[in-house]
């Protein structure tokens, strides 16, 4: 069975293509699905990190083309800070070819002063304690910032892309060109938070609680797959 549209997935930060395989698994073979590598991150560890998030659009967008099945329609799924990069990708690179759909994940609207920009200032305790409460670290977890393998290939690159999070500011405002669908774990986003999307909407807005917490992909991957697929028509 062929691919009938491109799905680009872009992770949340700290995030690698791994985040990403068992969604790929479920969404079947009908979805071509495209992972974006941040540099400084997985197999592309060996990159110097970002400068800004510009930066980080225009590596995005480069990685987009490389891979373009320019016979299929497309569509893009932005988790967390990928929202936010999805968001830079549509002004940016793709005013003039939208996607057929875009899914957004565990992240305000880019116009606000989120929380999080904060956390970049945090000393490594804090800093590990926001990712303990967050899910995506375990307690048993805190010894390993003495480890140097450690800080470099997970515990960095988390550091440095929330950096890149505290330093954006919107440079302007554009409306979402496609129908999109918003999810988030209501304990991790307040519905008042996540919904300051709508005011980006040029079309449908779907919004979609799952989970407990912002890394509720890896309980819920087969509900966000089953909605997704619904609106890529597969």
């Amino acid at each position: 069975m062929s691919e009938k549209i491109q799905l680009y997935c872009i992770p949340y930060a700290g995030g690698t293509t791994e985040v990403f395989q068992e969604l790929a698994q479920l969404l079947g073979d009908q979805v071509l699905v495209s992972c974006i590598e941040y540099a400084g991150h997985g197999a592309r560890k060996a990159e110097n990190f970002y400068g800004d998030f510009a930066r980080l659009a225009e590596d995005v967008y480069g990685q987009m083309q490389k891979v373009r099945r320019a016979d299929i329609p497309f569509a893009l799924f932005g988790y967390s800070m990928g929202s936010i990069a999805v968001y830079e990708l549509l002004w940016r690179y793709l005013a003039d070819c939208p996607p057929q759909h875009i899914f957004l994940a565990a992240h305000e609207a880019p116009d606000i002063e989120w929380e999080s920009k904060a956390y970049a200032s945090l000393d490594d305790d804090r800093f590990m304690d926001m990712l303990i409460g967050f899910g995506g670290f375990e307690e048993s977890n805190r010894k390993l910032l003495k480890n140097r393998f450690f800080r470099r290939l997970y515990y960095q690159p988390i550091r440095e892309d929330y950096r890149l999070l505290a330093d954006y500011h919107m440079d302007e405002m554009h409306l979402l060109p496609s129908d999109t669908t918003v999810f988030y774990a209501p304990a991790d986003i307040t519905e008042d938070q996540i919904m300051t999307w709508t005011r980006f909407a040029s079309g449908r807005m779907e919004y979609v609680a799952l989970g407990k917490n912002h890394f509720f992909i890896r309980e819920h991957a087969q509900e966000m797959a089953e909605i997704m697929k619904r609106e890529m028509g597969i």
